[in-house]
């Protein structure tokens, strides 16, 4: 009677609860999400760029770099510029942090 009853409970439970997980799917894909598709890409390509050029900075050092000193010192304060960035970056927020608003795209 107990394991009719479960097997019972479990077919209903599975029944209901295929309906309820694929609700989202008649919702169409990047429905009301292009401006903060945009924005996002937009400030991804910024981000890029500030790192590429940081990159250029230190490859320019280090061709200028005539010593052992020098070329530590280049490397040091690229490290240092991407301490800062990832600093700032920790600060607005990222996936999983609070503040970080994308909407997962929909199949």
């Amino acid at each position: 009677m107990k394991k009719s009853l479960v097997l019972w409970v479990t077919a209903c439970t599975m029944a209901f609860a295929g309906p309820v997980f694929s609700a989202d799917e008649n919702v169409s894909p990047g429905m009301g999400t292009a401006p903060q598709f945009e924005q996002m890409r937009a400030d991804h390509l910024q981000r890029i760029e500030a790192r590429i050029k940081s990159l250029q900075e230190e490859k320019a050092c280090v061709h200028a770099a005539k010593n052992v000193d020098a070329l530590r010192a280049c490397r040091m304060k690229h490290r240092s510029e991407m301490k800062e960035f990832r600093e700032e970056m920790r600060g607005k927020g990222g996936p999983g942090r609070p503040g970080f608003n994308i909407v997962p795209e929909q199949k």
